[in-house]
């Protein structure tokens, strides 16, 4: 059967069914690089046929060749939907499990494709979010690395990155990296930027202790009078070390400044609560179901002392 179809090759040598077939009989011996040669001579002959392309593709997986797979891929997707872009993702992350170097020069060489920059760019923020969500820290870190050639000032990356570097070194090391980012995210203020303050509040008190954790939300107080977030973060230092008369001195005066927030308000009913003042908590709850009516915490304390 092979011999005729390698007549059928030298017969037609310009068409591509022949190599097609010839290529699929050594695939059936796993006899790869004879396929793939056949292969590599069809698509002399239809560059950009999508099936020829998968059944190469397909070749190069068989061998552990991601790298090879993945160059076929990339420039038939510039605008790559659907299976093609799951196709992409799947080899990607097996090119990262196989081998993270190869996956790094991968990842460079997509950089540098000019025409596909916004789809790399998109693709390797999806692949790191997959890495993320399965653990697989040392590929995320590559990743990111990539993603922040593209992006360096992406503060969302940024973040990212401290949480990896975190993983796979240590918590003082995520400390470190968010505290180089933490002056962008207290400019920006926006959900990510709360998150980032959030996280490193955490890190602080675990890596540095009570002492310099309270140090510091009191210094951020003064330099930040209108940030809810660190008014309600010292209002804990105090609380947490017995020193609720300050506590509540600092979420009332962060309320009088006109920029509280449910948050404040329910905290302050709180600290009254503990201290036996229910008509000043009660009031306190209110106020904070007036900001936020969906403030389920308010609402439980309330009923609690309203009945």
């Amino acid at each position: 059967e092979r011999e005729y179809l390698r007549k059928g090759v030298s017969v037609s040598p310009a068409s591509v069914a022949p190599y097609v077939m010839l290529a699929e009989s050594y695939q059936f011996t796993e006899e790869y690089g004879e396929a793939l040669a056949l292969l590599d001579k069809a698509a002399v002959f239809a560059p950009n046929s999508l099936p020829l392309v998968e059944k190469r593709i397909s070749l190069f997986v068989r061998q552990n060749s991601y790298l090879e797979a993945l160059r076929l891929l990339v420039p038939l997707i510039k605008s790559a939907k659907g299976r093609d872009y799951r196709q992409a993702q799947g080899l990607a992350l097996s090119l990262g499990e196989h081998n993270l170097s190869l996956f790094e020069q991968f990842l460079r060489e997509l950089e540098a494709l000019d025409d596909v920059a916004l789809w790399s760019e998109e693709f390797v923020k999806d692949l790191l979010t997959k890495a993320v969500n399965s653990k697989r820290w040392k590929m995320a870190s590559v990743l990111i690395d990539s993603a922040l050639r593209v992006a360096p000032e992406d503060l969302g990356l940024r973040f990212r990155n401290s949480r990896v570097q975190g993983e796979i070194v240590g918590k003082s090391s995520e400390y470190r990296l968010l505290r180089e980012i933490l002056p962008d995210a207290e400019a920006l203020l926006g959900v990510s930027s709360k998150e980032i303050v959030s996280r490193y509040l955490v890190l602080l008190r675990e890596v540095e202790g009570d002492s310099a954790w309270r140090q510091f939300l009191e210094k951020q107080v003064e330099t930040f009078p209108s940030l809810p977030l660190y008014r309600v973060a010292l209002a804990e230092a105090y609380e947490s070390s017995g020193q609720t008369t300050k506590a509540q001195a600092v979420l009332r005066e962060g309320l009088s400044r006109g920029g509280g927030t449910a948050e404040m308000s329910f905290r302050l009913g709180r600290l009254y609560e503990k201290s036996g003042s229910k008509s000043l908590a009660t009031g306190y709850y209110r106020d904070a179901l007036k900001q936020d009516p969906e403030h389920e915490a308010a609402r439980k304390r309330l009923n609690a002392l309203v009945k």
